[in-house]
C-alpha cells in the first residue's frame, strides 16, 4: 500500500530526484543546487507558529495596530496593485540582525527576519475614513527562505487569524454610487503559500519591496521625514552599504519633474556606478500623472510582472520586463504572443500605437482566463489600464497598414514564387511578422508551433499560405488548445503535452508554473479549442512582393541557393 504525506515544503524549483551511496535522497534545484533531506531539532518542529496576529510579537496592540518600538515602518515608490486596498509597510529584524545590502536586486536577511503589510479596503468608495483592515501579511525568513503567511482580520479589528495553507477568499460590500443599486461586490483573496511562493520566488531573491530602486525615497517617520536608505544605514542595518549620503538630503531629490525624468534611467543608460543616494536611480510612482509616461510604465511592469517575467522566473514566456532591462530586449514590442491571442487579428504583446492590438495590454483589461498578474488580483487596476493605453499610444507604429489581405488576393501570385525571389527580403520578412517567435526554422526559433524545418515537404504553396493568412482552418495536430473543465467546476485551458489512461498533463496559455495533471476521472468536459493561438492578420503590414519573397523563403527551407532565388544572367563571354 503506498501512503502519500508531506514531508518538507520547500520554495526551491525541484527538477530531479536522486540516491547516493549512502541511500540518502538528493535533490536537484533548477537553478543550481543539490539538497538532502534534515530532520529538523526538535525544538523547532515543536514550536507552533501564532495562530493570531496578537501571538507574533510584532505588535503593542492589534486593535490600534499599533506596532512594537523596534518595528521600523516603510514606504515604497512604486506599490503593487492590491485590488485597491491600502498598504502599511513594517520591518522587523530582531537582537542585531541587518540587511545584506545589493544595489542591483532586493536585499537579503538571515533567518528571523520578518516584513509586514496590512491591507485595508475601503467600505466606502473615495472615502479613507472608510477603511476596514482586511488582512495582514507576513513574510518570514526561515530555514534560509522566505516564506508567506495570511492573518484575516476579524469584524470587530481587533485581532486576525491565520488563514490555512490553501487560503481562502471573502466577499465584501462596498458602497459606490457608480455600481448597480450603490454596492458592488469585492472579492478578496487571501493567498495560499503556494501562491505567496509564485511571486516572492528566488529568482526575484523572495522580497521584492526592500531595493534601491523602491526604497530610495523620502519617508515620513512620524514628524520627521529623511531618505529610507540614509536611515537604515544611519541606524546600522546595513552589513555593506557603499554610498556616501551627499550632504543633507531631508529634502526629495530631484523634485523637479524634468530632473526626475533624468535620473530614471541614469545608471542603465551611463553604466555608470552612482556614488551617491542622489545619483542612485528609483522607480516612478505608476499612479502619479506628473511623473514621465514610460517611467511610469516601466515601473508598474517592473513591481507587477518581473518577478515571473525574469530570467529562471515562473513565466513561460520569453519577456523580460524589469526596470533594468533595456527597451529593446524586453521582447514585448512588436512581438508576437506565444500563448492566447484571444482572437485579436495581428496581435502582438505590445502593438506600437494600437493597444486594442497589445496582449499585454488585454490581459491588464481582463479577469479570469488569461489575466495578468495570474494570482491572488481579483479586480481591475483602470488606473493602470489608462496608463497602458496611453503608453502604447503614443508609440510610434514600426509598420504600417497595408491591406486586409485574403486568400484569393494572392492565390493568382504564386506562381511568381518559384524565381526571381529576394531570400534577404524573404528573410527580413520572417523574422519582421514574427514567424521565428513561435516556429522553428533554418536552426533557430521557437516552440511554440510546429517545427517549420521541411514545410513545403509537407504542405503544398496554396495550403502554406492559408495556413498563414487562415490560421485557425486546419491547427497542426497537437498544437490546437483544450479547454478541461474539472467536476469542481475548475476550467483549464492549455496544449495537452501528455496523457495515458490515468492523466492528462496540460501546458496552461497563461501560466505562470508548470504543467498543471489532472486526473481522466476527475473531468466534466473536455473540448479542442477551434482558434489557433497563430494570429490571422499578420500579413497585412506587407507588400506584395514582402509576401511572396516570405513564401519563397519558407519553400527554400532557408537555403540561400534555392531555385527560387535565382536570377537570370548574361553569359560571360568566351576569351579571344
Amino acid at each position: 500500500m503506498t501512503s502519500q504525506c508531506e514531508i518538507a515544503n520547500t520554495e526551491i524549483q525541484i527538477t530531479a530526484f536522486a540516491v547516493d551511496h549512502h541511500e540518502q535522497v538528493l535533490i536537484a534545484d533548477y537553478l543550481g543546487g543539490i539538497y538532502r533531506l534534515v530532520r529538523a531539532p526538535k525544538e523547532i518542529s515543536t514550536i507552533q507558529f501564532p495562530k493570531r496576529l496578537s501571538e507574533t510579537g510584532l505588535f503593542l496592540s492589534t486593535k490600534n495596530h499599533r506596532m512594537h518600538p523596534g518595528v521600523i515602518p516603510y514606504s515604497v515608490n512604486a506599490p503593487s496593485w492590491a485590488d485597491g486596498a491600502s498598504v502599511q509597510r513594517f520591518i522587523a529584524l530582531p537582537g542585531d540582525m541587518r540587511f545584506d545590502y545589493n544595489s542591483t536586486t532586493s536585499w537579503s536577511a538571515t533567518n528571523g527576519g520578518v516584513l509586514v503589510q496590512t491591507f485595508s479596503l475601503e467600505r466606502k468608495a473615495d472615502d479613507p475614513n472608510s477603511r476596514q483592515r482586511i488582512e495582514t501579511r507576513i513574510m518570514l525568513r526561515q530555514a534560509g527562505q522566505w516564506a508567506g503567511y495570511p492573518y484575516e482580520w476579524d469584524d470587530s479589528q481587533t485581532d486576525a487569524i491565520l488563514k490555512s495553507a490553501k487560503g481562502g477568499e471573502k466577499e465584501f460590500a462596498i458602497k459606490d454610487r457608480r455600481a448597480p443599486g450603490g454596492v458592488r461586490k469585492q472579492i478578496w483573496r487571501y493567498p495560499s503559500r503556494a501562491e505567496c511562493s509564485a511571486c516572492h520566488s528566488r529568482a526575484a531573491n523572495f522580497i521584492l519591496g526592500l531595493s534601491d530602486l523602491q526604497m530610495n525615497k523620502v519617508h515620513d517617520y512620524g514628524g520627521i521625514k529623511d531618505n529610507q536608505l540614509r536611515t537604515l544605514e544611519h541606524i546600522g542595518l546595513f552589513t555593506n552599504f557603499p554610498y556616501a549620503p551627499a550632504g543633507n538630503q531631508r529634502k526629495e531629490a530631484h523634485s523637479d519633474p524634468t530632473k526626475r525624468k533624468q535620473s530614471l534611467l541614469t545608471s542603465a543608460a551611463t553604466n555608470s556606478a552612482p556614488k551617491t543616494l542622489a545619483e542612485l536611480s528609483k522607480l516612478a510612482d505608476p499612479y502619479d500623472s506628473k511623473e514621465d509616461l514610460e517611467g511610469r510604465a516601466r515601473a508598474y511592469l517592473h513591481v507587477n510582472c518581473s518577478v515571473c517575467h525574469v530570467g529562471a522566473g515562473g513565466g513561460n514566456s520569453k519577456m523580460q520586463l524589469s526596470f533594468a532591462t533595456k527597451r529593446d530586449d524586453m521582447n514585448v514590442i512588436s512581438a508576437r504572443p506565444q500563448h492566447d491571442t484571444f482572437g485579436i487579428d495581428n496581435a502582438m504583446l505590445i502593438a506600437p500605437g494600437d493597444p486594442d492590438r497589445s496582449i499585454l495590454y488585454q490581459r491588464l483589461l481582463r479577469r479570469g482566463r488569461g489575466q495578468m498578474p495570474p494570482v491572488v488580483i481579483a479586480t481591475v487596476d483602470e488606473q493602470a489600464v489608462a496608463l497602458f493605453r496611453d503608453w502604447i499610444r503614443s508609440m510610434k507604429p514600426e509598420h504600417q497598414f497595408v491591406r486586409d489581405w485574403k486568400v484569393e488576393d494572392l492565390l493568382p501570385l504564386l506562381d511568381k514564387v518559384k524565381a526571381g525571389r529576394s531570400f534577404e527580403s524573404g528573410k527580413a520578412t520572417f523574422k519582421q511578422v514574427g514567424c521565428g517567435q513561435c516556429h522553428r526554422f533554418a536552426g533557430e526559433g521557437g516552440s511554440v508551433g510546429p517545427d517549420l524545418a521541411g514545410v513545403a515537404k509537407r504542405l503544398s504553396l496554396q495550403d502554406m499560405l492559408e495556413s498563414i493568412v487562415l490560421p485557425s482552418k486546419v491547427i497542426a495536430e497537437g498544437y490546437a488548445a483544450s479547454e478541461i473543465e474539472t467536476k469542481s467546476g475548475e476550467i483549464t485551458n492549455g496544449r495537452v503535452v501528455r496523457e495515458d489512461d490515468q492523466v492528462v498533463v496540460v501546458l496552461p496559455q497563461t501560466a505562470t508554473a508548470g504543467a498543471i495533471t489532472i486526473r481522466k476521472p476527475d473531468i466534466r468536459r473536455r473540448e479542442l479549442s477551434k482558434v489557433s493561438n497563430m494570429p490571422a492578420g499578420i500579413l497585412n503590414t506587407l507588400q506584395e512582393p514582402q509576401i511572396l519573397d516570405l513564401l519563397a523563403y519558407l519553400v527554400s527551407d532557408g537555403n540561400s541557393n534555392h531555385i527560387g532565388f535565382g536570377i537570370a544572367t548574361k553569359p560571360i563571354p568566351a576569351s579571344k
